[in-house]
């Protein structure tokens, strides 16, 4: 006998090929209060231990997701870049659970229907401590596979984001860089279920999902 949840991850195979190449798709989902994460996270430049942080959508409008972030004092939990956020904050999110990182418009993780080969590639800015950035990026539906969290067993598309940002400072400094983010995502989960960054001498951060809940 199948699970409930494995019966969900076959209707989502099963249910969302194309019609001409038969490939699974990841249509966009949709999220209601209650639907929760949480994930192991932990910034490899640094030499102490990780930390776990959650996600709770608490309301949903007709133009947004928002959701509370918890995790524990003493650690510096980041979302989309490495600049961590406040601990027990509002977080926005975009109908793709694509987040809003200091920016009016947000980061794009997700570009929703999903198959392997699909790309896109968007310019992305934000501003923080009298810093603008404005940023390239790109991304790709790479593979479909198979993926193991603390959470459980996952069928996942990977997807890999390639951001090449340039920094300006209004006392005229600046930076530039090239990262990679890249994030499995399962439909299952309704989110990624792993995810790495790797930021130059910024930040190295893997994610991992340890628990969830959510309504279909």
């Amino acid at each position: 006998m199948r699970t409930r949840r494995q019966l969900i991850t076959l209707f989502f195979v099963l249910t969302s090929l194309t019609a001409t190449g038969q490939e699974p798709r990841a249509e966009q989902p949709v999220f209601y209060p209650g639907d929760a994460w949480q994930y192991e996270f932990v910034n490899k430049r640094y030499a102490k231990p990780g930390c776990r942080y959650s996600l709770t959508v608490e309301r949903v409008t007709a133009m947004n997701v928002f959701a509370r972030l918890l995790y524990p004092d003493g650690c510096d939990v980041s979302i989309t870049t490495s600049y961590p956020v406040a601990p027990n904050s509002i977080q926005k999110f975009d109908f793709s659970l694509n987040h809003y990182h200091f920016s009016t418009e947000p980061y794009p993780a997700f570009d929703f229907p999903m198959h392997v080969g699909k790309k896109w590639s968007k310019k992305w800015e934000w501003k923080l401590n009298g810093w603008t950035y404005s940023d390239d990026v790109s991304g790709e539906v790479e593979a479909i596979e198979k993926v193991t969290t603390p959470a459980g067993n996952f069928d996942t598309f990977r997807i890999r984001l390639v951001r090449e940002y340039r920094g300006t400072r209004t006392d005229y400094q600046t930076q530039s860089e090239v990262l990679e983010d890249t994030f499995w995502y399962a439909p299952d989960a309704k989110n990624f279920v792993k995810r790495t960054y790797f930021d130059g001498g910024w930040a190295n951060i893997t994610r991992e999902l340890v628990t969830f809940q959510v309504r279909r």
